[in-house]
């Protein structure tokens, strides 16, 4: 999975878990986890996710 593809599919993930409880936080968490559980192709999408938003908070700060 490519970075691209990742992202894509943070993307698709967070707005069908958005459609399905709405914003609020905890319920939209809660909703993304039970997804990721069920679909492990997603845990590596948002550990890769995860990844590139920590490499590009460090890159801001310098």
């Amino acid at each position: 999975m490519t970075e691209e593809e990742a992202l894509q599919i943070g993307r698709r993930v967070i707005g069908d878990a958005i459609r399905r409880v709405g914003t609020e936080r905890d319920a939209l968490i809660d909703e993304v986890q039970r997804m990721a559980e069920s679909d492990p192709s997603l845990m590596v999408a948002f550990a890769k996710v995860g990844h590139l938003l920590i490499e590009s908070w460090q890159d801001s700060k310098h």
